[in-house]
């Protein structure tokens, strides 16, 4: 792994700190704003759109970002995707006592917005740009950097205990992080290619792979750029092929196959059609819909096995838990905790893949969420739970333990792997549109599904039953079968690999991949 990779995977997965740093934001926040003696007087309905109003607008977000990748490039797009964010930190900092309902979702909204377009970007440059070799452990890192936003402002929440404050030493980051990306990020030379800049991707490809000042290349990186040039020169003749000798196809369809590589057939009968049935048209071959079903499921578990929950109400969770630890500090150490146990899990898959840690993680997961549920049907006394107290907190760390090595990371993970390239821009943008409307499905029904299990839900108590836990439980059950059943593995496999495999008869086969 070189100096560079490093450098361009830790500037560019920097953009996602903004992210983290929002999706943990309600739950340093909440307790503040629904506090019935403070400044800022949320309801439960409220603070339960509060917490989930940023996952509207990542949905719009993650729409916005595929166009904008494949018209501005992968170091632009990148760029863009932190103004919503100083824009939305400042709001929510100079936001009047009390603040209106009104402002604190539009500044949800923005934080939201730019996280959707935050998402796949990093993914996709870091897998354009890296090796093979190193590929597996370094898309982890935008998922990394994530969880570093979340402790963050776990830590801010727990030294500053001030949400307004809190907002304002956030608005400082996505300026930094727009800085380093301007400064020390080249485009990724496919996209490049793509649009028939072989110099400036020559210099770009040669960069990243750290070719001396004479210009001398080893053979391996020399071979290396001409697959890259020959697959994107074979994508620009198909697209020719298609628009020859048909002067009067609208623009719209050429530029359909140009940025979705619908074949030269599609584009013909697409003719005089609306765009909708090119795309479709697209999405039907099985190397498209084959990893986009299995994804987007994966990415379905992943929101409805509890994790953004816990993220996003941590601080009330261990309230309702009465856990040992003051719980702002308890929140931290989670934080701490996930993180950790994420590097580890970084470096891990590089040595085993993604099949084992994710049936590990969710199996981990499930096993936590079910004792979580025995332990309120076998506390039923006070006493007792005060004398237990640090089993609750025991059972969430090791649920955030087993969510690290596989659940929070992987799925981001694979965005920059399973889909071609010729569909990426598309494919990630309805992945991440899909997960992330999972994620705020998931955070806004959190207070009525604790209601529904005979818990309660009010400004002054959130009380949680144990058939939440198991809920969450067995959801994360049938996702480990789901996961052994279909998710291929993709440890070191090339991306053009992984693209061929999907092109086999069957589905329930890619287990075997």
């Amino acid at each position: 792994m070189s100096f560079r990779e490093i450098l361009l995977s830790s500037v560019s997965s920097a953009t996602l700190l903004s992210s983290g740093i929002n999706f943990g934001f309600s739950a340093v926040s909440l307790p503040h704003l629904q506090d019935p003696d403070g400044a800022d007087r949320l309801t439960v309905e409220e603070g339960s759109w509060f917490a989930s109003m940023g996952f509207v607008s990542i949905l719009a977000g993650c729409l916005t970002t595929g166009p904008l990748m494949d018209s501005l490039g992968r170091k632009r797009t990148l760029l863009v995707s932190n103004t919503p964010f100083i824009v939305g930190w400042l709001l929510l900092w100079t936001a009047p006592k009390p603040a209106p309902v009104a402002l604190l979702y539009f500044a949800r909204l923005l934080n939201g917005f730019g996280a959707g377009m935050a998402s796949s970007p990093s993914n996709i440059y870091i897998a354009e740009m890296v090796t093979s070799s190193t590929r597996c452990m370094l898309v982890t890192w935008p998922s990394l950097a994530v969880s570093v936003g979340i402790l963050l402002v776990y830590a801010m929440g727990f030294i500053i205990q001030e949400w307004r404050t809190v907002a304002a030493v956030a608005a400082f980051v996505p300026v930094i992080t727009a800085i380093l990306i301007f400064l020390c990020l080249s485009e990724s030379p496919i996209w490049l290619l793509a649009r028939g800049r072989e110099d400036e991707a020559r210099k770009s490809f040669e960069w990243i792979r750290n070719v001396d000042s004479n210009g001398i290349t080893s053979i391996d990186v020399q071979r290396e750029f001409q697959i890259i040039m020959e697959n994107s020169r074979m994508l620009r003749e198909s697209v020719k092929k298609a628009s020859q000798g048909h002067a009067d196809d609208e623009p719209l369809f050429r530029n359909v196959a140009k940025t979705y590589g619908t074949g030269e057939a599609v584009i013909l009968q697409a003719k005089r059609k609306d765009l909708c049935n090119a795309v479709l048209s697209t999405l039907r071959r099985s190397d498209v819909w084959k990893p986009l079903v299995i994804l987007n499921c994966y990415f379905f578990f992943m929101q409805f096995s509890g994790v953004p929950v816990l993220i996003a109400y941590s601080v009330n969770i261990m309230m309702s838990e009465g856990v040992s630890l003051e719980p702002y500090l308890a929140t931290v150490l989670l934080g701490i905790v996930k993180l950790f146990f994420e590097i580890v899990a970084g470096f891990v898959q590089n040595r085993c893949g993604r099949r084992p840690l994710s049936i590990g993680s969710g199996l981990g997961m499930a096993i936590c969420m079910v004792g979580l549920g025995l332990y309120h049907e076998l506390t039923v006394e006070s006493d007792m739970r005060q004398r237990l107290a640090w089993i609750p907190l025991l059972v969430i760390f090791l649920y955030v333990v087993s969510a690290a090595i596989g659940f929070f990371l992987i799925p981001w993970a694979m965005l920059g792997e399973m889909y071609p390239a010729k569909v990426k821009g598309l494919a990630c943008g309805i992945t991440t549109f899909l997960g992330n409307l999972f994620g705020f499905a998931s955070i806004k029904m959190f207070p009525t599904f604790v209601v529904l299990m005979g818990g309660t839900a009010t400004n002054v108590n959130l009380k949680c039953t144990e058939g939440v836990f198991y809920l969450y439980g067995g959801i994360t059950f049938v996702a480990v079968l789901f996961i052994y059943l279909f998710l291929p593995e993709t440890f070191r496999k090339t991306l053009q690999e992984i693209s061929d495999s999907f092109s086999k008869p069957g589905i329930v086969s890619l287990k075997h991949l």
